[in-house]
């Protein structure tokens, strides 16, 4: 595993060692298939995740990524080692951990507040919280003015916010996001990330969030992951020497070691 490097250049982001340990995941291999199909797509890899933590996984496409966040969401069980989320033992798909996938995946006959109140529904909270607190992650994401539109109505963009909403509804500990901003274009990805942020500064609940984009891992994470190789393994997890609380996304691209850290990361990611 190899660090990032600058951080002996840089200081690192604060440290979150003091914080709960939220995600463990323990020498962890993946298998798909049997026989001459058999797959492995995950080998060996180990990394947590902790309260207030904003982790960014970067990695080629197939290096296995997204069956990563499946794990930690629940939906894969792994084929050895441990996952333990939540300090539970087995993963399972629960409230406690919300999902943002690359596509919303909205319900096209429900408004935006009802798409936000779904989850929260099935969880059987009552119409009154269920509508104040659906109503409350709308407005938090900008969509307050809007959320009586149908998903038809909005924006590539508008539509992510809108499903980042019904997952903050359901006031999880941990945040998975897999690839949310991939297929938006370059402004309307650059105005979402300013926004995460902001949610994340104000919040402070738990993200692992999957992307392919380096600049994307730079302005978010307060800690980076490099996945590389098939099957994929951890190459690279430290802390990321540009975290600012404090800076906008914009004056972190103006600050002199960006470019520098930039750089050295795509050669981790050519050499993971």
């Amino acid at each position: 595993m190899r660090a990032i490097g600058l951080t002996e250049s840089y200081d690192a982001s604060p440290s979150t060692e003091d914080g709960e340990r939220l995600v463990s995941i323990e020498e962890v291999s993946l298998v798909y298939g049997r026989g001459k199909k058999e797959k492995e797509v995950l080998r060996n890899v180990s990394l947590e995740l902790r309260e207030r933590e904003f982790v960014c996984v970067l990695g080629a496409s197939g290096c296995g990524k997204t069956s990563l966040l499946r794990l930690i969401a629940g939906y894969e069980q792994p084929s050895s080692g441990r996952v333990r989320v939540l300090g539970r033992e087995k993963a399972e798909p629960r409230p406690e951990v919300g999902v943002v996938f690359q596509h919303a995946n909205l319900f096209p006959w429900l408004s935006i507040r009802r798409n936000a109140e779904f989850g929260l529904r099935m969880q059987g909270v009552g119409r009154a919280e269920r509508r104040e607190r659906a109503e409350e992650a709308v407005r938090r994401v900008g969509l307050g003015d809007a959320e009586d539109k149908l998903p038809f109505e909005l924006s590539g963009g508008m539509k992510q916010r809108a499903a980042i909403a019904r997952t903050l509804a359901a006031s999880p500990r941990i945040i998975l996001m897999d690839e949310p901003f991939g297929a938006l274009d370059a402004i309307t990805r650059e105005n979402l990330q300013q926004q995460l942020r902001r949610l994340w500064l104000a919040s402070r609940q738990a993200i692992f969030f999957i992307t392919h984009d380096v600049d994307e891992a730079l302005l978010l994470a307060t800690r980076v992951v490099v996945l590389g190789g098939s099957p994929g393994s951890v190459a690279v997890d430290a802390p990321n020497p540009l975290y600012s609380e404090e800076e906008s996304t914009a004056e972190l691209r103006k600050r002199q070691e960006y470019g520098k850290l930039r750089e050295q990361l795509v050669e981790s990611l050519k050499h993971a």
